[in-house]
């Protein structure tokens, strides 16, 4: 028996659990009605199918009892192309079929992996990528960002966590993963009453061996916020969803699920009401992000303050240089740079003023790019404490209520005009090419995806891979 014989195994018994767990009292007309239902069980049945097939023959043999080629079988029966699914069988298999498999699995398997597994089953490296630094994370938030309001429905929290720790490439899988703090993910206005929803999410990270990192404080007005430019009202409602936000952080990092990571904020409003006032809302923003530092302070916490073409005050790299240094308080609040959105500042797309490249440009001259890509980096980095891995074509795109913003790109569109691995460097190392290993984790971030290709396991097995590549340019071991 090799040892990956019991993390295959303890992987499809996981799957198997959840699929029972699932279907608990469920009608087939119930199933019928609820897609987030099934495409979560069609992804737990093909991750028992995977997992399946990568069992040794010496241990099939060795538990005859177990109908591995069936269950292997299982994954094809689902999934007759890639966006077809038979959802005929999934609802037989997920109801008659896995019961009584999840016994015998039950049976060989142990009720905890043993110790010796524990690091194997989700590794921070393999002989193969040594890195173990900075951790690689996944993103709750695209189940919910640019979902609802007539668009598909929201992907729920445990199957998003469970795409994320299902993942595995070479041997690698997700450290950890980071959070929107708001429904349905989390009622946030529910911790402020009791800590049990604390501890749930707590145990829900702790149960898939994953770590939590930074987490979104829903500054928003939609989410019970108010704009960081708005008057006092919408000013304390902001900073009333950052203290939540806060404590929820220090919170799971007393229960020891969150090692590292920020509270992330933005400005909370638009770029149209901004330009009624630039210089009066500049200064506003910023005087509400010196209180949200105090805050922060008071709960042992920083922020990163995610530019985005659609926040005002935050739209433009000179903006954002702008507004960090008016609030300066550089030990408290950072800068959080998503590769996707930064892009869109070269183009000054809601700021032709700041542009760095031409709305034009041939994005085939990747010496002018470079250029102009270390020009936006070397102005941001000084202040950058959060880092989204992501890609972008250079153009925008909104979802449901999410205003338009750079648009997330798969980790293998064609289209795309980053270089991954080597850009992410341009971040990561400083003027003189040498780490500054300031950022602790990596997070993935690709919102507005179709469901439908987020159910996708080689979706987060080839973001995963691109993940690893970041880490092995630009990582190191600890």
């Amino acid at each position: 028996m090799q040892k990956d014989d019991l993390v295959y195994v303890g992987h499809m018994l996981d799957a198997a659990r959840l699929i029972v767990e699932k279907v608990a009292g469920k009608s087939r007309a119930e199933f019928d009605a609820d897609e987030n239902l099934r495409l979560a069980l069609a992804h737990l049945i093909q991750t028992m199918g995977e997992a399946a097939r990568r069992v040794s023959p010496a241990f099939e043999q060795a538990h005859p009892h177990v109908p591995w080629r069936k269950i292997i079988g299982m994954r094809h029966k689902v999934v007759h192309d890639y966006l077809h699914v038979d959802y005929d069988v999934v609802w037989t298999v997920a109801t008659v079929n896995v019961p009584p498999l999840m016994t015998e699995l039950e049976r060989i398997a142990p009720p905890e992996p043993p110790e010796s597994l524990q690091e194997y089953r989700n590794p921070s490296m393999t002989d193969q990528h040594p890195n173990t630094f900075p951790k690689l994370h996944n993103a709750a938030w695209p189940g919910v960002v640019g979902k609802g309001d007539g668009g598909e429905p929201p992907i729920d929290l445990d199957t998003m966590l469970d795409l994320t720790a299902a993942a595995e490439v070479d041997g690698v899988k997700f450290d950890g993963f980071d959070l929107f703090l708001y429904l349905p993910h989390i009622d946030i206005d529910s911790t402020v009453e009791s800590d049990d929803a604390i501890k749930e999410l707590a145990e829900k990270a702790r149960s898939r061996r994953l770590d939590i990192g930074t987490v979104v404080a829903p500054i928003w007005p939609p989410t019970g916020g108010g704009a960081a430019m708005g008057n006092e009202k919408d000013r304390k409602k902001f900073l009333g969803q950052v203290r939540k936000g806060c404590y929820v952080g220090k919170r799971l990092r007393e229960l020891r699920v969150r090692p590292h990571g920020n509270i992330r904020i933005d400005s909370a409003g638009g770029v149209e009401p901004w330009l009624a006032d630039p210089d009066g809302n500049q200064k506003r923003i910023a005087a509400t992000f010196r209180e949200a530092c105090t805050i922060a302070e008071d709960h042992g916490e920083t922020l990163a303050a995610e530019g985005e073409i659609c926040w005002g005050g935050m739209h433009s790299w000179k903006r954002m240089v702008q507004l960090l240094e008016t609030v300066d308080r550089p030990q408290t609040l950072g800068f959080q740079a998503d590769m996707a959105h930064t892009l869109l500042y070269l183009l000054g797309y809601n700021a032709p003023e700041d542009a760095i490249l031409p709305q034009d440009f041939d994005w085939k001259d990747q010496d002018r790019f470079d250029a102009a890509y270390a020009q936006l980096t070397d102005a941001l980095r000084p202040w950058t404490n959060d880092l989204h891995i992501a890609q972008n074509d250079a153009t925008v795109h909104g979802s449901g209520s999410h205003d338009k913003t750079g648009r997330h790109c798969l980790a293998t569109d064609p289209n795309g005009k980053l270089d991954i691995p080597r850009h992410a460097g341009f971040w990561l190392r400083g003027p003189d090419g040498q780490l500054t290993k300031r950022i602790k984790h990596l997070c993935w971030d690709g919102c507005m995806f179709p469901n439908a290709v987020m159910m996708q396991p080689e979706t987060w097995n080839d973001i995963l891979r691109v993940m690893i590549a970041v880490r092995e340019g630009h990582g190191w071991r600890e």
